[in-house]
């Protein structure tokens, strides 16, 4: 979908706005664009004609580096772009699993909770299943009695049936049904650091599974905007060469993120998933 006139003029302002971004120039340089336009003009016609321009993948990197998606871009059941990962769990788990949310938020993937994902008064059920119905991916965390719960169930049958990667915690529970079938991940969240050793194995799993890699991917590269070392840009770097698949628009938003933040290197196993070795 081509810019709106309005989301022009407010990357436009943006990168006038703040020039630790790259002060603009080398923003566009890495979509193509050139250098060749005053940022202080922002009535610039060139520009403006090269933004309207701008193929779906360049669009989407933009709107979602620069934070500018409207309300039209967003998915309410979805607000944080990722990995859209489904968690099957039983109620009584919710106050440590917020802990695993978090955690794994730092590997591109966003953790849908029935519970906190749904708004008061909306049909929860029809939420429910726009949730399932979207999912990339789902985490059946096998608690005490997990098993026991109809909603359960269901929800790893749904995933199952709609042939998307299934990653089971063993925290108490042995897998049962359809879960038998895979080696499940052992541990029971109940600290940030179990959290955080927790997410990185489902990471390992996720990146491992074909059809998770491009959603990693845009999970992933927007990070590098935020990064402030080069550690922080070294990690997310490592995580994209270990999902070892780009999607057209988290090639773009790296190029981006190296142009607009001096933190980012791209490394040569980086630059060979760009094309670019």
């Amino acid at each position: 979908m081509p810019l709106r006139e309005r989301e022009i003029d407010e990357i436009i302002q943006v990168v006038t706005d703040r020039p630790y971004w790259g002060g603009g120039g080398r923003i566009f340089d890495a979509l193509g664009i050139g250098d060749n336009w005053n940022v202080n003009r922002r009535a610039n016609g060139a520009l403006r004609e090269h933004l309207r321009q701008l193929g779906d993948d360049q669009t989407e990197a933009l709107l979602s580096y620069f934070d500018l998606r409207h309300h039209e871009h967003n998915d309410p059941v979805w607000p944080i772009k990722g990995l859209r990962l489904f968690v099957s769990h039983r109620d009584e788990q919710r106050a440590n699993l917020a802990l695993l949310g978090t955690a794994l938020q730092r590997y591109g993937i966003a953790a849908f909770f029935a519970h906190d994902a749904i708004v008061a008064g909306r049909d929860w059920r029809g939420e429910l299943l726009r949730g399932l119905g979207s999912m990339h991916a789902l985490l059946a965390y096998c608690s005490p009695n997990f098993s026991g719960s109809d909603w359960t169930a269901q929800e790893v049958g749904f995933a199952f049936g709609k042939g998307v990667p299934v990653v089971s915690i063993l925290a108490g529970e042995n897998p049962t049904g359809f879960l038998e079938q895979w080696q499940g991940i052992r541990g029971v969240v109940n600290s940030e650091d179990t959290a955080r050793n927790i997410a990185e194995s489902v990471f390992e799993r996720l990146s491992a599974a074909d059809a998770a890699k491009e959603p990693l991917s845009e999970g992933l590269a927007p990070r590098l905007k935020f990064a402030g070392s080069f550690d922080a840009a070294g990690f997310i770097s490592d995580r994209l060469v270990q999902v070892g698949r780009l999607s057209p628009v988290a090639a773009q938003t790296i190029r981006i993120a190296q142009a607009a933040n001096n933190q980012v290197g791209i490394n040569a196993e980086l630059l060979a998933l760009l094309g670019e070795e």
